[in-house]
């Protein structure tokens, strides 16, 4: 943002209207919910599939818990307001892209 805000020598609304440049944290959430339709989309037994269901034993340590991509991509739906039925429709799961208009 700094390097448009230089070139443009504009604010950031207007940087973001003008040049069509999303926030990368909406990016990153788009992209996060693609990869996550595709591996849900997927055979059971395939390994992306496998490994998304899969349970990790062991305690965690003992500070403030991390933030797992699971619970990321939960957060995202929620924001989206998608859930687990919409996953297997994908006109409305692509739906949720980000427009930098």
């Amino acid at each position: 943002m700094k390097m448009l805000r230089w070139s443009c020598g504009a604010i950031q609304s207007l940087i973001r209207l003008g040049m069509k440049v999303t926030e990368i944290s909406k990016k990153m959430q788009e992209k996060r919910l693609k990869w996550y339709g595709h591996v849900v989309r997927r055979e059971d037994e395939h390994i992306n599939r496998r490994v998304l269901d899969m349970k990790v034993e062991g305690l965690r340590a003992r500070d403030r818990p991390k933030m797992r991509w699971s619970d990321c991509v939960t957060e995202d739906m929620k924001g989206k307001n998608l859930d687990c039925t919409d996953l297997r429709g994908r006109r409305k799961w692509r739906k949720t892209d980000v427009d930098p208009t």
